[in-house]
């Protein structure tokens, strides 16, 4: 795997360096879709907790990532200006009103975030594959799922009749679910060879490879979830002719599609968290708040 490349010195700050950019991505991501609804004081409480956990984590990769050199840093030098870029646009958002929200009125900067985002999973596929990277790393292999899955809901918006577009579609579910469908065996060999390289004592090793281990088989569960959604979504009709010839057929598929969305997106969110988190609880611990 790729990591062998650096040295386990080297692969220590890397791996804390992702880790805090995974996390401060992600908690800006449960930010927004906290702030989708109306936010209680309770609610409030945990995004502002959020934020400064946010602001923590990039000032710790802002001040470590002059330690970086080589390898190591041409990852993550672009992951920290697209994570912070990120996280101002999630912030920002989340504090519009939620009548804004709630009768439609867009923000400007979603089309610039997720164009911005498009271009960084682009962009990480092709240094992965450039760099011969790919093989064997789960997170490049999430991204590309990731990727397909944008790549399927922009087909779909553009597509006026689902008959010419179900081809593509259907071609890039497929794929993204066997991205999304890593056997155990392999995501066992991930970790291991993983926490292997960051040089950790046998006892924090054998229990951060357990940990590390389930909680990367709920992140692929989730996505595989939210992929399901994706394909309800994607291969639905809703057009007028769909209305007439199955009324019933296209009630029930949105209202599903409805009551779905919030948990499915939820769960994404703190499945993809949770192997950061239990990297950082074992390998950078001052900057946990």
């Amino acid at each position: 795997m790729w990591i062998h490349k650096l040295n386990k010195e080297e692969f220590l700050l890397y791996a804390q360096q992702n880790a805090r950019l995974n996390t401060a991505y992600w908690l800006a991501m449960l930010i927004q879709h906290k702030s989708d609804v109306p936010i209680d004081p309770v609610a409030q409480a945990e995004i502002e907790s959020f934020d400064r956990q946010i602001k923590l984590l990039l000032k710790h990769v802002r001040k470590d990532i002059c330690k970086q050199k080589g390898l190591s840093l041409d990852i993550t030098k672009p992951a920290l200006k697209f994570t912070a870029s990120m996280c101002r646009h999630s912030i920002r958002v989340s504090k519009r009103s939620f009548i804004a929200k709630l009768i439609g009125i867009p923000d400007k900067g979603d089309a610039e975030a997720l164009k911005e985002e498009i271009a960084y999973l682009d962009f990480r596929h092709e240094q992965f594959i450039t760099e011969n990277l790919f093989g064997g790393d789960l997170e490049a292999q999430w991204d590309r799922a990731v990727r397909l899955v944008y790549q399927v809901l922009d087909i779909k918006a553009q597509s006026r009749a689902l008959i010419f577009s179900r081809r593509a579609i259907q071609v890039r579910l497929n794929t993204a679910k066997q991205l999304l469908t890593p056997t155990p065996l392999k995501i066992r060999q991930f970790t291991s060879s993983y926490i292997a390289h960051l040089d950790l004592g046998p006892d924090q090793a054998i229990t951060l490879e357990a940990q590390l281990t389930e909680d990367i088989k709920e992140q692929f569960a989730a996505g595989i979830s939210l992929l399901d959604y994706v394909t309800t979504y994607a291969l639905s009709q809703f057009g007028f002719f769909a209305r007439v010839l199955d009324k019933k057929g296209v009630k029930g598929k949105e209202k599903w599609i409805e009551e779905n969305g919030r948990p499915t997106m939820e769960r994404l969110i703190l499945s993809t968290i949770a192997p950061s988190d239990t990297l950082r609880r074992a390998i950078d611990t001052h900057v946990l708040e």
